[in-house]
């Protein structure tokens, strides 16, 4: 039997993707990213194991340039969103929240999935990997090819994140 592979990124504070605010002012675009060329319609999908103590801050990234990119992404428990699931677009240098995925804070795993038919994106989350919750949809005119793959966070001064994905 194949056994599936992982890949942890332990983010120490401060490294983050977004602009800042006002754009320009508090942010920074250093936070680990693991990312791969596509083109076209696809869809993206990862498994977060989550920890009873909430330590993942992280998730999936369709990247064109730092002023077009999608995230959507599960936060830590210490940051102010609390666990939550985000749905979020950073075009022009402006951060825009897309949507959330509901009732997802104390789960054992959670499974992220983004689907991109042209220039439509929608975000997806579950707790088994059968059942998705619309996180909402977005336009973001990127055009090909553009990169995606997985990222971790650790904004502000929040302590250390350690986020495994799987598959």
């Amino acid at each position: 039997a194949e056994r599936q592979g992982y890949l942890e990124m332990r983010v120490e504070p401060g490294q983050d993707l977004w602009h800042g605010s006002p754009p320009g002012r508090g942010g920074n675009m250093d936070a680990p990213r693991l990312l791969m060329e596509a083109s076209g319609d696809f869809a993206i999908e990862c498994r977060i194991p989550v920890s009873p103590h909430l330590k993942e801050h992280g998730g999936l990234i369709v990247w064109k340039n730092p002023n077009a990119f999608i995230r959507l992404e599960k936060t830590s428990g210490p940051h102010g969103f609390r666990g939550d699931v985000r749905f979020e677009r950073h075009v022009n240098r402006v951060y825009s929240l897309v949507g959330r995925g509901e009732g997802l804070v104390k789960v054992k795993a959670l499974y992220l999935r983004i689907e991109r038919k042209g220039n439509l994106f929608s975000g997806f989350a579950s707790a088994e990997g059968v059942r998705w919750q619309s996180c909402g949809q977005t336009v973001v005119g990127m055009g090909d090819p553009v990169r995606v793959g997985v990222h971790a966070l650790c904004p502000g001064n929040i302590p250390p994140t350690l986020t495994r994905f799987e598959y």
